[in-house]
């Protein structure tokens, strides 16, 4: 378990929330893991979901007091945390100011058409190119349809533990 946790980067929320912007305006390929308990949980069962937490190009952060806590226990420095919704909020925000074409992919249907209502009164600068809720039959088709589009920002929402492993491989 302790590798898990000297993975999440330490950082101070500022200084990863600069880090991502670089990266957008770099256009290099960041990859996100909002880390809580359940993920680090799901991750020791499974082989393939644990390779992708430790891969080099996964950046995982702590999404929640559990997280800290059970860094502190394990005597690893981890002070911040860098939660999933104020990153999505962070994300759009960059998308927006440097005109980026997004599509969203996962959550509950009400919440991805909230979020079409939101991103069309906030965010006039972006270019949403897709939104699918979580509840889709063919992932596959999904992630298709992402990678015909070319979009450079893909925010997506995992339910469960099968898709949260399903969309990092693919996103990835």
């Amino acid at each position: 378990m302790r590798e898990y946790f000297e993975k999440i980067e330490n950082k101070k929320t500022d200084d990863f929330y600069k880090d991502v912007k670089n990266a957008m305006i770099n256009q290099t390929k960041m990859f996100i893991i909002t880390a809580n308990p359940e993920t680090l949980m799901i991750a020791e069962k499974d082989e393939e979901f644990k390779n992708i937490i430790l891969s080099n190009n996964s950046t995982v952060v702590a999404d929640g007091i559990g997280i800290i806590k059970g860094a502190k226990m394990l005597n690893i420095p981890l002070e911040n945390r860098v939660l999933g919704v104020d990153l999505a909020t962070k994300i759009l925000e960059y998308c927006n100011e440097l005109k980026k074409r997004i599509y969203l992919f996962g959550a509950k249907p009400e919440v991805i058409e909230k979020m079409k209502e939101v991103i069309k009164e906030k965010y006039s600068n972006l270019n949403l190119v897709g939104a699918k809720d979580g509840y889709v039959t063919d992932r596959d088709e999904v992630f298709e349809d992402i990678k015909r589009k070319r979009t450079r920002c893909d925010i997506g929402s995992i339910r469960n533990s099968l898709s949260r492993k399903n969309n990092c491989k693919t996103f990835k």
